[in-house]
């Protein structure tokens, strides 16, 4: 990684866009649905809510000790041996999740672009194209994504304008959809649906000034959470939550329901090309920073050396799980829920150890 640390705010809100965003594009919708009915579509707000103070908090140790990422924040408060340890569970957690969600965006290419292609091959190319934009390095994927963004968020508001003709508000109601309780347990136990936002701190020092980490962050989590409710309010008001439920992928039924006329036939394509690069971008940044993750975990001097071994093993998981419905609404679903009580957990410990040891004082 480039030492000179050149990313600005700009390239922090583009990167943490894209993690986030494209979240509107894949299962998470009709995870939420499975249990929430139509209170679905703000289901992110709540997970953000349970997670946001745990999240502060880590943002403000980080701030706190200035020069220190993630793992070594971990390292300093609670050593070397400990730091090893939640540094793992980051690690895998999030690479678990990668695997999960890989193969969820490749069966969409496959099921609904190239069916004719078999998975293995599909996955394969997607892989390669991943592994090339990560071994790029940090900056260079920074700087791609500023220059990709305002593409993907004009294709978004084109399909946006076209489909609001066919929006039926009355769908959204009523409100609590399957009831209160279980949309504000089903909402907390999702926490974890947000761990991007954990994962990005590994990067904490590689921006020309921390100042400009933190604006990023802030603008580019608002920015985010404001496109994710937006589609699935756009979902919940153009199909019954019934649909939505037994859908995959919302997003895409979206792009083939609207339509420009008799002239212009397959206007969904257009869609998938902008899905497709950002699709690659998204998984570039995750893999990237999950193995940075894992290099600073174990010292490992470089980052780049590391890709290759860690993109091809969450390309296995990928492949050897089963369908879409028992990776996505059963084993990805599990985890999300127990990761929820880590990912609040570790920075309140950070926290409390750093208070009781006086270190916390002192900054």
């Amino acid at each position: 990684m480039n030492p000179n640390r050149m990313l600005k705010a700009g390239e922090m809100f583009t990167l943490l866009f894209i993690l986030l965003s494209l979240k509107a594009t894949d299962a998470t919708a009709s995870l939420f649905t499975q249990k929430t009915q139509n209170a679905f579509w703000y289901m992110p707000i709540i997970s953000l809510l349970v997670i946001l103070p745990s999240l502060l908090l880590l943002l403000h140790l980080l701030k706190k000790y200035q020069d220190k990422n993630l793992i070594e924040l971990i390292e300093t408060i609670m050593g070397s041996l400990v730091s090893k340890i939640i540094g793992l569970i980051i690690f895998l957690s999030s690479f678990l999740l990668m695997g999960f969600s890989y193969r969820g965006y490749v069966e969409q290419i496959n099921f609904l672009y190239f069916p004719e292609t078999p998975y293995v091959i599909l996955s394969l190319i997607f892989f390669t194209i991943v592994y090339f934009a990560a071994k790029k390095g940090w900056e260079v994927i920074g700087f791609t994504t500023k220059i990709f963004l305002p593409f993907f968020v004009l294709s978004s508001v084109i399909l946006i304008i076209l489909i609001l003709n066919d929006l039926v508000i009355e769908r959204v109601f009523p409100i609590f959809g399957s009831g209160d309780i279980i949309v504000l347990r089903e909402g907390a136990l999702k926490g974890s649906i947000f761990i991007e936002l954990f994962l990005i701190t590994i990067a904490y020092t590689s921006f020309k000034k921390t100042d400009f980490f933190r604006k990023g962050f802030v603008l580019g989590l608002i920015f985010s959470i404001i496109s994710i409710i937006c589609f699935f309010f756009i979902y919940a008001t153009t199909f019954d939550y019934n649909s939505i439920a037994k859908m995959s992928y919302p997003f895409h039924d979206i792009t083939q329901y609207v339509n420009l006329g008799g002239y212009l036939t397959n206007i969904e394509t257009f869609f998938m090309i902008f899905w497709l690069l950002g699709s690659f971008l998204r998984y570039a940044i995750y893999l990237y920073l999950v193995t940075w993750i894992i290099s600073a975990t174990f010292h490992i001097e470089h980052i780049e050396s590391l890709l290759l071994p860690v993109g091809f093993l969450g390309l296995i998981i990928g492949v050897i799980s089963k369908n879409l419905i028992i990776n996505e609404f059963t084993f990805y679903n599990s985890i999300l829920n127990y990761l929820t009580f880590f990912y609040i957990g570790f920075p309140i410990l950070l926290w409390l150890i750093s208070s009781l040891k006086g270190e916390y004082r002192k900054k």
